[in-house]
């Protein structure tokens, strides 16, 4: 077996709400100044953690952990573009993890580029129980990919 490796850069970003919007002023009726919302800062700053990951083998499973914190309504994860072997694809799946089980929010399988599945951010909202999103990837030969998706069917 063949898989070309290489490092894969997934970027979370951390989302919150957005207390700014543009064109926004407030009124104070007690005098005449306007206060402008638009140049406030945020409660909370954005910041943007790098996980870099290498894949060597096949099966091998590497999963990115967004835990829940304070005011947080998403987990937003990304890559960079990033070439896959011809034989090889990956398998990316997200689920939701609270203390009375794991759900499956989202799953997509990329054929020639990591990009392909989060090349646009994917954003997914915390439900109320969460307590972290989970991202993981497995590289599997294209040959099994059908097989693969039939087990993951069943559950």
């Amino acid at each position: 077996m063949y898989l070309r490796t290489g490092a894969i850069v997934i970027a979370l970003l951390l989302a919150g709400p957005s207390f700014a919007q543009a064109d926004q002023t407030k009124t104070n009726k007690d005098s005449s100044s306007k206060i402008d919302l638009t140049r406030r800062t945020p409660a909370a700053a954005k910041g943007v953690r790098n996980s870099e990951v290498t894949f060597e083998q096949y099966h091998q499973v590497f999963k990115v952990v967004r835990k829940r914190s304070g005011d947080k309504e998403f987990a937003v994860f990304s890559a960079e573009p990033h070439l896959l072997d011809g034989a090889s694809v990956i398998l990316l799946q997200a689920q939701s993890v609270a203390p009375k089980g794991n759900v499956t929010r989202w799953r997509c399988v990329a054929y020639k580029d990591i990009a392909d599945c989060l090349g646009v951010p994917l954003k997914i909202r915390y439900l109320p129980a969460d307590t972290e999103v989970v991202l993981s990837a497995v590289v599997i030969p294209k040959i099994e990919l059908a097989q693969t998706l039939k087990k993951l069917a069943r559950r």
